[in-house]
């Protein structure tokens, strides 16, 4: 292990991830003095896991994408098979139990979306645009 390494799992032990910690005692690594006063606080239950935050952190805009990425090649599925744009949408929206048409309709909305469905389009000559 690297030196960036051991200069990551002390601080990440103090804020209470003790993984690292617990991996570099595994992987045979000489212990420093202050990893090794930590550890005996560990042991003896004086030193305690921080807890992480009360509020629900904010979603990652690239979960968002993959939750809707498939609604929208589904639609385009769909089209591709002769469904209309509101048919396809509304059959997405049923096969989808936690979707529903209004979801399916924002996911078409989307930047990304857009340009997704812009492609497709030029490629196949089919009018998906929400």
């Amino acid at each position: 292990m690297n030196p960036a390494d051991r200069k990551y799992v002390y601080p990440a032990a103090l804020r209470g991830e003790w993984r690292p910690l617990a991996d570099y005692i595994e992987d045979g690594h000489a212990l420093t003095p202050d990893m090794r006063r930590l550890l005996v606080k560990i042991l003896r239950n004086e030193c305690k896991r921080r807890k992480g935050p009360k509020h629900r952190p904010a979603r990652d805009k690239t979960e968002e994408w993959s939750r809707f990425d498939g609604l929208v090649v589904e639609v385009l599925r769909l089209q591709f098979q002769g469904f209309g744009k509101t048919a396809a949408v509304e059959k997405v929206g049923e096969l989808y139990a936690k979707a529903g048409a209004t979801t399916v309709w924002r996911a078409l909305r989307e930047p990304f979306a857009k340009k997704f469905i812009e492609v497709a389009r030029s490629l196949a000559g089919v009018d998906c645009s929400p």
